[in-house]
């Protein structure tokens, strides 16, 4: 029973000093009785500002704002590439040479990716797996340009294997980077079917 006396006494002694900060004036006048003159400080009285004639208020001159120039979007920056030649692990196994391509490219070293799916596409040029990851390298780069080029052709073999599905998917995506490119594969399409 003894802890919890002193718990009350001390919740009942944190009460009153809280009490007692936020009624101090009160209890200090109750303390030193009312004899006790409180001094109040404040600030000096400013002094009256004669009434003066009315002030010139002063308009601002509008400049024009200077006209904006658009800057050229700056080419990526690619880590520099180390000076040996990459050959491939196998150079008849597309499928393993896609995937170290696949793995240059996750990893970021876009240089060696960009090697890679360039040797695929020369090596298997109808092989429109190889020629659309080299786009879409190209295309996560801001190489729009040969983005385009190699989505149009896999446009073309698309339509060469009469995959106009395949070659539908790959108008969409043209449209927003080479809109001429995506008309002209468009009328191939229109023509075949």
């Amino acid at each position: 029973m003894m802890p919890f006396v002193k718990l009350i006494s001390i919740y009942i002694m944190v009460g009153l000093a809280v009490f007692a900060f936020f009624k101090r004036d009160a209890l200090m006048a109750l303390i030193s009785g009312p004899e006790a003159e409180v001094v109040m400080v404040s600030e000096p009285a400013a002094p009256t500002p004669e009434p003066a004639a009315e002030p010139v208020i002063a308009q601002p001159t509008l400049e024009p704002l200077p006209t904006l120039t658009p800057v050229p979007a700056a080419k990526p920056k690619f880590p520099p590439a180390d000076l040996t030649v990459l050959q491939p692990t196998d150079p008849k196994d597309m499928e393993t040479r896609l995937g170290e391509a696949r793995q240059a490219f996750w990893s970021g070293d876009a240089v060696t990716a960009e090697f890679l799916y360039k040797g695929l596409s020369s090596d298997f040029p109808n092989e429109v797996i190889a020629i659309g990851e080299l786009g879409n390298l190209y295309y996560n780069t801001g190489r729009m340009t040969e983005a385009a080029t190699q989505f149009h052709a896999v446009g073309l073999l698309s339509l060469k294997a009469d995959n106009t599905g395949q070659a539908m998917a790959v108008i969409g995506v043209l449209q927003s980077i080479a809109p001429d490119l995506a008309a002209d594969l468009k009328s191939r399409v229109d023509q075949q079917s």
